[in-house]
């Protein structure tokens, strides 16, 4: 009787590494990209932003995959932290550049979140931008 369930106990056992190593060794699928790969900058146009005038944010990505088309947003949080946060979407500009125009109310620090969503993949990037 220990012979038998030791036996299985032992099938049981390589099944599972069979089972782990296979999902080890699994391709990409087509449009994924390593994390690692992908850079996030931003920047603003002017560069010396003030409050109640518009701007341009621009991201910057390099990296991301030619089958899917991401979805790049703006989380904007106000100097003081509070309230909620307000998130802007951007469009594309072409050759990995995400835009949107927005008018700051008041002057400060602001903490920007720059979220990066394309497949299964989400990247966020935390940058700070001031306010004259």
């Amino acid at each position: 009787m220990a012979m038998k369930s030791t036996r299985w106990l032992t099938i049981a056992v390589i099944l599972v590494l069979v089972w782990g190593l296979a999902g080890c060794g699994a391709a990409a699928q087509e449009g994924e990209v390593d994390p690692k790969d992908v850079t996030v900058e931003f920047a603003s146009d002017p560069a010396v932003v003030k409050a109640n005038e518009a701007v341009k944010l621009i991201v910057q990505t390099t990296g991301l995959s030619a089958d899917i088309t991401p979805d790049i947003q703006v989380d904007i949080r106000k100097p003081d932290n509070k309230g909620l946060p307000e998130y802007v979407k951007t469009t594309e500009a072409g050759d990995g550049q995400y835009v949107t125009n927005y008018t700051f109310e008041a002057p400060g620090t602001y903490t920007i979140y720059l979220h990066v969503m394309q497949g299964e993949l989400h990247i966020t990037k935390k940058k700070k931008l001031d306010v004259q």
